[in-house]
């Protein structure tokens, strides 16, 4: 949403419209504003005697109720120190990279804890497998629909196995025995 205009022009359209000598189109145009700008000003000040805009209503609401925002404000001043993902696994008690007692209950269940690596267009798989389909296509130059269609079809079977292992590897991923 844009910035409102400044406290000086809503009072100029005022003073310029009071004259009487120039209609809402008229001061509109001089100060270039919008014919409803000059009328919400002059509604404004006849309605609450000031120009001043009104403060803006809306937004996302407090996701956190008064004692929970009380409960982190003596967390922040216990621990001056530590990042929001180190208060944050304070307050909830998980770890992102420690689990705890969650990286215990998985292993306790036979699996082991493995994490994903940083999210990034560059560490994505997929992004490697069109990157090499769009290169395939273009090779091919195709210019109407049909050739594109045709372009495509051929470009993704040219995905091997080999490919799409080198890169899940390339990305972090270790390949799981079945």
């Amino acid at each position: 949403m844009p910035a409102p205009y400044s406290k000086d022009l809503r009072e100029r359209v005022g003073r310029l419209y009071r004259k009487g000598t120039l209609t809402y189109d008229e001061v509109a145009q001089l100060l270039g504003v919008g014919r409803a700008s000059v009328s919400r000003y002059l509604r404004l000040e006849r309605e609450s005697g000031s120009v001043t805009p009104k403060p803006a209503k809306g937004g996302a609401s407090a996701r956190l109720g008064d004692a929970s925002r009380e409960a982190v404000s003596e967390l922040v001043a216990a621990h001056p120190d530590k990042t929001p993902e180190e208060l944050d696994s304070l307050w909830t008690g998980v770890s992102p990279r420690e689990g705890g007692s969650v990286r215990r209950a998985i292993e306790a269940a036979g699996a082991t804890l493995k994490f994903l690596p940083p999210s990034s267009p560059d560490m994505m798989p997929i992004e490697n497998a069109w990157s090499k389909v769009k290169h395939l296509m273009r090779a091919q130059k195709p210019r109407d629909e049909n050739a594109i269609d045709d372009a495509f079809a051929h470009s993704a079977t040219q995905v091997t196995p080999s490919d799409a292992a080198g890169w899940l590897a390339h990305c972090g991923y270790q390949a799981q025995p079945m």
